[in-house]
């Protein structure tokens, strides 16, 4: 850290810092990092000055976590003609009030769109506000890419926007994803379910509403199992097993996500919490990769490589079900998104779903939580409209969010309410969702790119380069290390 006074504190990385008290400008090192606090990274707001110098860390974490698989499209929308439209219904209902117009940003292509698109209307007629959406969707590779850090960069950002858990983490560093809590009733608060609120949670201020969850399950071909007359695996050994009968010349036995990548440990998360596992303490002090738990859940993908049964190279996205549908693999670790892409485009399949297999019978099975969630700009002069009207839509009214998660692409709602007032979720491969995975979710790790890469190395390591234990206490080494450096600076 160059320059400033005894007070100024060193807490935000890649940024520079303007101390209140020498007004001098602190240029931290790369070092330096955030604080952490209960399972997440704490951050701090700070001044309009730093925005975008931190918005820098931002594209650093574009890459992390799994958000879900949403309907996106690859153009961004003209959203002009859908605001004049907009604009004139909201007018005519509210004539003596002058119009406040939202831009509102994410990836989602229609329906999601449309939805999105009609909100100001439905606000305006249950409010009496005046109130209008003008959406513009963004293609997904611009939108987690540089497309928002670069409009909050020069100060031309979205007065809500779409993200997810991992990602928040540095909007609210920079000072731009508004505290909501003060617009959350302990009613609405009780209906949330825990996982996604504590997913969006950063030192104890809630700065964004959960709009959709996304369950992570094994999904698995039918046919294939009733003609080798074996079940769905429910342990570990039972899922490797099965994976080495199931393999031949043109098929896999398991695709997961296995890619040299950060998004590689969303799927290692619910062996490792099935197991008794985690991957560091609450307080962010103590490495807990050396545990029994990570070296057996890594040990997986050690087995697996070794058996020949592991799908390394799939022929497109590992999360994608065509995988599955078409005959690439026996079995899928994928998410809730599958189930409206069977329906759609593989209605003849015959496929199945099953919770995560667990290391012994007995063991609770897990998953992790992904998801999106409205956030919105704390620097926009529309801040506080915003913030209602998305509280309205999200945490408040049933029709859009049931509409959101049933009718647009099947996700899970993150509110209970919702969950009962639908009974989607009763039927089919859903009810495997509702009855045996809801509610045995946890929210995917907040952590700083770091962490993410130390345990993708790690995974890395078990599959090609030793066993379970090993990769496990090398990650240990390495993780400890950061976070004794974390500590020193704040």
């Amino acid at each position: 850290m160059t320059g400033g006074c005894e007070k100024c504190p060193p807490i935000v990385r890649y940024l520079e810092y303007i101390c209140e008290t020498c007004n001098d400008t602190i240029q931290l090192s790369k070092n330096q990092i955030v604080k952490f606090d209960k399972g997440g990274f704490e951050m701090k707001q700070k001044t309009k000055k730093i925005v975008s110098v931190i918005l820098c860390g931002i594209m650093l974490m574009a890459s992390l976590g799994a958000c879900g698989n949403s309907t996106s499209s690859d153009s961004v929308s003209d959203s002009a003609e859908n605001t004049k439209e907009s604009t004139e219904k909201s007018s005519e209902q509210n004539s003596e009030k002058e119009p406040v117009v939202l831009e509102v940003w994410s990836h989602h292509g229609d329906p999601q769109a449309q939805i999105l698109r009609e909100l100001g209307e439905k606000y305006s007629e249950a409010t009496g506000e005046n109130v209008v959406v003008n959406y513009t969707q963004i293609a997904w590779d611009d939108y987690i890419g540089t497309k928002l850090t670069t409009a909050f960069a020069a100060g031309d950002g979205p007065d809500i926007f779409t993200t997810c858990p991992p990602q928040i983490a540095r909007y609210v560093s920079a000072g731009i994803a508004m505290p909501l809590e003060d617009y959350l009733t302990d009613e609405m608060l009780e209906d949330f379910t825990p996982s996604y609120i504590e997913g969006v949670t950063f030192d104890n201020h809630i700065h964004a509403i959960p709009t959709q969850g996304e369950l992570l399950a094994l999904y698995y071909d039918k046919d294939l199992f009733e003609q080798a007359g074996i079940e769905p695996p429910t342990t570990w050994e039972e899922m490797i097993e099965d994976a080495k009968q199931l393999t031949n010349e043109t098929r896999a036995g398991l695709t997961m996500r296995v890619a040299d990548d950060t998004t590689i440990p969303f799927n290692w998360f619910p062996f490792l919490w099935s197991a008794g596992g985690d991957i560091m303490d609450v307080a962010a002090k103590k490495s807990l990769l050396d545990s029994q738990a990570a070296a057996d859940s890594l040990q997986i993908y050690s087995d697996l490589m070794a058996s020949g049964a592991l799908n390394i190279k799939p022929s497109r996205n590992a999360d994608e079900i065509g995988i599955l549908c078409e005959g690439e693999t026996a079995m899928q670790v994928t998410g809730t998104w599958a189930i409206s892409v069977i329906e759609k485009d593989y209605p003849d399949s015959n496929i199945g779903v099953v919770p995560y297999p667990v290391q012994k019978a007995g063991d609770e099975t897990s998953s992790a939580a992904g998801g999106w969630s409205m956030v919105v700009n704390a620097q926009s002069e529309k801040a506080e409209t915003a913030a209602k009207l998305i509280t309205w839509a999200f945490a408040q009214d049933t029709e859009i969010p049931v509409k959101w998660c049933t009718e647009v692409s099947f996700c899970y709602p993150a509110r209970k309410s919702v969950l009962e007032a639908s009974d989607v979720y009763k039927n089919g491969l859903r009810a495997v969702f509702t009855d045996e995975v809801f509610g045995h979710e946890k929210p995917e790790l907040r952590a700083p790119a770091e962490v993410y890469k130390i345990l993708q190395d790690m995974i890395q390591q078990a599959m090609y380069e030793s066993d379970g234990k090993t990769a496990a206490m090398e990650a240990h080494r390495k993780l400890q290390e950061f976070l004794d450096e974390y500590n020193d600076v704040i």
